[in-house]
């Protein structure tokens, strides 16, 4: 029996479970089955060319009628989104394509089949050998490969491994059917599933970027530490962020001393050391250095991690060259060199102080002694880890070093090597995070305390946040008509934030973000049960039916919405809307529950450890749990949970508890008949447990 691959290439269409994706594919454009990799649902792509080059763009054919979503660099240091469904719109630097088909509808395609089902398709751009690889667009509605070495000595002309092309009927599983591939072909990486996570993301944190800039000292982080602490939102964790280390510019010539002194900011600073400057020396004992802050942060406020930000060159403008303690690393200046397609998304690069200063580049044979002296001088000071940054501007510097991505390599194998000798519990790679606040006596606690529990910990949802399904192909930014909703799962609950982002965006014309006219004053779309992608996997009962109890945080109201059942919900431009989303579990006839959480809490969910049911009565009914003790005629049914935190509980049932207990002690509770919605106090963080015993007896 031949089985027929699902993303193949036949009479010049890529081809994707029968539907056609792309026309016009040139005869040069090679496929090689990804069945080595997993199952046969991918294909990998690549081209032969004509002659060796540095860099090629190859048609790998036409795109028209098929919804996208492209994930394009238009900066260098940054990304956005951008949807449309016909070649030309295809933005320069695409790292990440998603393709829907038209057929059927997202509300049909979980349970539909054949060719009512939505296929989706994802399109990995990979690294090649020295190359690495992106899509773009074409006036002509062509998808192109562009392949980029960065080196003009480092040259190719055949490419067999250049995307990753996937398709599956979930698109979230595809995506990540389509990494898991792309790992076992590459061997450089590992799945996050796959890691360790660094005891720090179950914790408030605090950056002090946001705060202070880089005028941040020793004094104003303390001062941070303090305001946070003493109002009921002790972080347990700390990023000092740049401003902290030794620092220099290039020595200047006459002319440019007035120029300097009418723009400080034209001056690119370097890195001269490895120690801290004064701001973070002891005035009492300068040699004790950053050790003193670290000292402060864990012993008075009892922060379990110290981290610090440096920049993957060092600072932002590179090492010093031929500055004394420093010359071993052999630094020299180089200048960036973009690659076309960020060049053409950021104009404004041209008059940037690096593309005008150049960088302070290190050998990368002496990059591995760099960071070991960094990373160890800062773990005997008890720095637990660090914050790296600026990562981005080394794919610009490959050229006479064998390319971005042999440089890339190099530094990027030289910073594990340090990390797991130095700090081999913790590290924190240069990422998008909420850990920025204001600065100290700005702080909104009234927010904050949503977010942190008065032990410093937070309730973590388990996974990325990512966009709804429904919306995955919409612009939230630039339609004007579109909501923002993200979806993530705790371990018995869902949540789900909706955000009206509209109004400002980066401009492909204009080439900066720029604000527009929304057309209305406030946005209304729609909320299900089942935007919780995962949200069957947390329903108890085998046989249950999609209903979920949807609790709103702002509004405080609570329904039971039937599967694919929808309420409104209208926002304002920069307003949101969390909501909590549990599957409701039948106890009996007439009698439903579904816990919701610490319902003050933006993720009421993640407070629920443990959950179990137990129903007492009517035996035979189909409705005996885990523990029947009696046959009597009344059917008693118990919910049982461990609670992490402290604040106002809330669950929904559709009828009034008989008591609900937290410990062995009967608590006072409300009932809501209207809404269902059961709620009560605990009163404080769990003692002698990591949680409390909650009882709702029904």
């Amino acid at each position: 029996m031949t089985i027929t691959p699902a993303v193949r290439i036949v009479d010049q269409k890529l081809v994707v479970k029968g539907r056609t994706i792309l026309e016009n594919v040139p005869e040069n454009v090679i496929q090689t089955s990804g069945s080595d990799t997993g199952p046969a649902g991918g294909m990998f792509i690549g081209a032969a060319l004509e002659k060796d080059s540095s860099r090629h763009v190859v048609s790998l054919g036409t795109l028209r009628g098929v919804r996208f979503m492209a994930c394009f660099r238009f900066k260098l240091w940054w990304m956005a989104q951008k949807m449309g469904d016909q070649g030309r719109d295809i933005p320069l630097e695409t790292q990440f394509l998603l393709l829907e088909t038209k057929d059927g509808s997202h509300l049909a395609s979980d349970g539909g089949n054949g060719e009512d089902q939505i296929v989706y398709t994802v399109f990995l751009p990979l690294i090649e050998g020295p190359f690495r690889a992106c899509l773009q667009g074409s006036p002509e509605d062509k998808l192109d490969l562009c392949l980029e070495s960065g080196d003009k000595e480092t040259t190719a002309s055949a490419f067999t491994h250049s995307v990753f092309v996937s398709a599956g009927t979930d698109p979230f599983g595809t995506i990540t059917d389509a990494i898991r591939a792309v790992k076992m072909h590459l061997k450089s990486f590992r799945q996050r599933h796959e890691k360790k996570l660094p005891g720090l993301v179950d914790y408030f944190g605090w950056c002090t970027w946001d705060a202070f800039y880089q005028d941040v000292t020793q004094e104003g982080v303390e001062a941070g530490l303090d305001t946070l602490a003493t109002s009921g939102t002790p972080p347990k964790f700390v990023i000092i962020d740049d401003g902290w280390q030794s620092v220099g510019g290039d020595p200047l010539q006459k002319d440019e001393t007035k120029e300097l002194e009418a723009q400080p900011q034209s001056q690119l600073m370097r890195l001269t050391g490895v120690k801290e400057n004064s701001k973070f020396q002891n005035k009492d004992d300068p040699t004790v250095g950053i050790k003193s802050i670290v000292k402060i942060a864990k012993e008075k406020y009892g922060l379990k991690y110290v981290y610090v930000w440096h920049a993957i060159t060092g600072y932002w403008g590179g090492v010093l060259p031929g500055v004394e303690g420093m010359d071993q690393y052999e630094s020299s200046i180089k200048y960036p060199t973009l690659s076309n397609g960020v060049s053409e998304n950021e104009p404004g690069w041209k008059t940037d102080i690096l593309a005008v200063r150049g960088l302070g580049l290190m050998n990368p044979k002496n990059v591995y002694k760099f960071y070991n002296e960094l990373h160890g001088y800062l773990a005997s000071a008890g720095i637990d880890g660090v914050k790296v940054d600026v990562q981005c501007v080394l794919e610009t510097l490959g050229a006479g070093l064998g390319g971005r991505v042999e440089l890339t390599r190099q530094y990027h194998q030289a910073l594990d090597a340090s990390v797991a000798r130095n700090f081999p519990d913790n590290v924190l790679a240069d990422v998008v995070y909420f850990l920025g606040s204001d600065a100290p006596g700005k702080h909104n606690f009234d927010l904050l305390k949503k977010l942190v529990l008065p032990d410093g910990s937070v309730l973590r949802a388990r996974l990325p946040g990512r966009p709804t399904k429904d919306c995955l192909f919409s612009d939230p930014a630039r339609d004007g008509i579109s909501l923002l909703k993200i979806w993530n799962m705790n371990k018995y609950t869902g949540v789900l934030g909706v955000y009206n982002c509209q109004g400002a965006a980066w401009s492909s014309i204009e080439r900066k973000n720029t604000f527009h006219k929304t057309g209305s004053d406030s946005l209304t779309g729609f909320v299900r049960g089942s935007d919780v992608h995962f949200i069957a996997d947390v329903a108890l009962d085998p046989d249950w039916k999609g209903d979920c109890a949807v609790y709103s945080h702002r509004s405080g109201q609570l329904v039971t919405l039937p599967y694919n059942a929808a309420i409104p919900v209208s926002l304002k431009v920069l307003e949101h809307e969390i909501f909590t989303v549990t599957p409701t579990k039948i106890l009996a006839p007439g009698s439903s529950f579904a816990p919701l959480g610490l319902i003050d809490m933006f993720n009421a969910g993640g407070a629920i450890e443990g959950l179990k049911y137990e129903v007492m009565g009517q035996e035979g009914n189909g409705y005996q749990g885990e523990i029947v003790e009696s046959s009597s005629t009344e059917v008693i049914a118990t919910a049982l949970l461990e609670v992490k935190g402290c604040g106002r509980f809330g669950a929904y049932s559709s009828v009034q508890p008989k008591n609900c207990k937290v410990g062995s002690m009967e608590v006072e509770f409300a009932y809501d008949s209207a809404l269902g919605l059961v709620t009560f106090n605990l009163d404080h963080m769990p003692e002698d447990q990591r949680v409390h015993i909650v009882e709702v007896v029904l």
